[in-house]
């Protein structure tokens, strides 16, 4: 997705103006009406695993019916807290450093509306996901939007230093990129992670599949404000935070 055009209309607010069609909805319809193959939605031609489905029966049938804590249930959270600690090496605390959200979707725009203040700047490859736009205009921020360039899709390190500023809050790295499939380079990461530190701005990190590039990644713990963003989302959520 590229950068939303404004379109007018009495009926609807300013922030909804700013918004595009989905391109991937818009995709599909087209993809219907001419009988093409469609790349841009997922349909799983495959069943769900046996097992998540009998557990799924079971709680039905136990009456397990209401919903859980706004932070996530704490079963779930702390399985949650065990993987990551195996696959990342990371110790996460389940009550006070985790948040489980419906998608990544909504993890996003909590985050944004748990770490963003109005007129404050986001930074945004393009192109891009088509809700990171959407996520910074409901903020109230502005985003800047800086292009990764074929055939490569690599950034240019003096644009991206030229969209931070002491008014930049945070920068949304999808990695790997989202559309273009771009996995960010261990020199590339240490660049914005320098630029991170330098502005004291937040990574917005969507990882799709951190399995992609896990040679190649630094340790998010080192580079970025990772806890802190946890913290805040957390608060957000309602949770009872610690600092620490």
């Amino acid at each position: 997705m590229t950068t939303p055009a404004s379109s007018k209309s009495r009926h609807v607010s300013h922030k909804a103006s700013l918004f595009t069609e989905s391109v991937i909805r818009e995709m599909t319809r087209e993809a219907l009406k001419h009988g093409a193959v469609n790349l841009s939605q997922g349909f799983p031609d495959f069943a769900a695993p046996g097992d998540i489905k009998q557990v799924a029966m079971k709680a039905i049938a136990d009456d397990i019916k209401q919903y859980a804590i706004t932070w996530g249930a704490r079963d779930f959270r702390e399985a949650i807290a065990r993987k990551t600690k195996w696959y990342l090496g990371l110790d996460v605390d389940p009550e006070t450093e985790l948040t489980v959200t419906c998608g990544s979707t909504e993890g996003m725009i909590a985050a944004m509306m748990a770490t963003v203040d109005p007129g404050e700047e986001v930074v945004v490859f393009e192109p891009f996901y088509e809700n990171y736009a959407p996520d910074a205009i409901l903020s109230d921020a502005k985003p800047r939007y800086v292009p990764l360039r074929a055939p490569d899709w690599s950034f240019d390190p003096d644009e991206l230093r030229a969209a931070f500023n002491a008014n930049t809050k945070a920068i949304i790295v999808c990695n790997p990129n989202n559309p273009t499939g771009k996995v960010f380079t261990r020199a590339e990461m240490e660049f914005i992670a320098g630029l991170c530190q330098e502005f004291d701005a937040l990574d917005g990190a969507d990882r799709g599949d951190a399995r992609a590039d896990s040679d190649r990644q630094l340790d998010v713990q080192d580079v970025f404000s990772y806890r802190l963003a946890r913290r805040l989302l957390h608060r957000a959520a309602g949770g009872n935070q610690r600092d620490s």
